[in-house]
């Protein structure tokens, strides 16, 4: 929480407790369970020769849109 404003801070309620989140990895479960990864091939090009070249990634779908990947190989995030 960044400040109060007046008008809200009168009935404003107290946040939610932090010790009874569920764990990171409960979470990034339910996440995965809802925007599958998906295991592809993806043709990029390599930064170190300059060729496009086949990598295996993770594509991460947000709207439906694949707009990050994790390289399947390495853990490395790759950004579209």
């Amino acid at each position: 929480m960044i400040g109060d404003i007046p008008p809200y801070a009168e009935d404003s309620k107290p946040l939610p407790n932090k010790s009874k989140a569920m764990s990171r990895e409960d979470a990034t479960s339910v996440y995965v369970t809802h925007r599958p990864l998906r295991l592809v091939y993806k043709l990029m090009e390599n930064p170190t020769t300059g060729r496009v070249e086949p990598r295996l990634v993770y594509h991460i779908y947000y709207h439906d849109t694949p707009l990050y990947m994790v390289d399947a190989l390495t853990g490395e995030w790759v950004r579209r």
